[in-house]
């Protein structure tokens, strides 16, 4: 964990999620500033609270994926295939409690208090929800991840420039939905115990696949174009 958050401070490569937290911010302003005409209701003021939660949870997370994906000291990672076998299971750990413990003190222990005097006990509400939905989306976006930050080969440009405009279009369509779900549930009471049942069901299926495929699991240290024909690994 050390090693993760000295290089994030350290390499001029790994200060762009800088450029991640200005985008975060200008979407964040936007859609309070859409927001602004309710500042009298306390529905609009809750609504605020969780878009914040939503735009950093999800940019925090992006970032730190793409971030762990850009190499430092390439020809160094030679330390880390002597050692795998030995600290495979306990690196990963540390991914995982790096970017977990990153994403509460960011996304939900800093805004806390004055969430608190705002909105009073929804708070509670928002922080047990967030915690679920951060989870599971969390183990969403690292279900495949199968590499050590910062000390894999990284091949910009995989993924075609038109599925990540979609990608994109799909992003802004499904953030204020999802808004509106999360707020409005936060007021209702069955709505609110169907989301946290679910989201935390959700996350312990793909945790429990996750972790159960560590045991047979090889990190990445080369990263590789996909092939042109997929094989069918019936020799396997």
């Amino acid at each position: 964990m050390v090693f993760l958050w000295k290089t994030l401070l350290r390499s001029s490569h790994h200060r762009m999620i800088m450029g991640y937290a200005g985008v975060a911010v200008a979407i964040v302003v936007g859609g309070l500033l859409g927001i602004g005409r309710m500042w009298n209701s306390e529905r609009a003021l809750t609504a605020c609270f969780v878009w914040v939660h939503v735009i950093t949870l999800l940019f925090l997370l992006l970032g730190l994926r793409h971030l762990f994906s850009i190499p430092t000291e390439l020809r160094a990672n030679w330390m880390f295939q002597l050692t795998e076998a030995e600290g495979r299971d306990e690196w990963l750990d540390a991914v995982d409690r790096f970017v977990l413990w990153m994403g509460a003190a960011v996304v939900l222990l800093l805004p806390f208090p004055f969430e608190a005097k705002v909105i009073g006990w929804r708070s509670l509400l928002a922080v047990a929800l967030f915690v679920t939905i951060g989870l599971m989306l969390y183990e969403w976006l690292f279900r495949e991840w199968r590499k050590l930050p910062f000390t894999c080969s990284h091949l910009p440009g995989k993924t075609p420039l038109w599925i990540l405009g979609l990608y994109g279009i799909a992003l802004v369509t499904a953030i204020p939905i999802l808004n509106m779900i999360l707020s409005a549930a936060l007021f209702s009471g069955a709505g609110f115990t169907f989301l946290l049942v679910m989201t935390w069901a959700a996350w312990r299926r793909i945790h429990a696949a996750r972790r159960e495929a560590w045991g047979e699991l090889r990190l990445t240290y080369d990263d590789s174009p996909e092939p042109a024909i997929h094989g069918l690994g019936l020799g396997k």
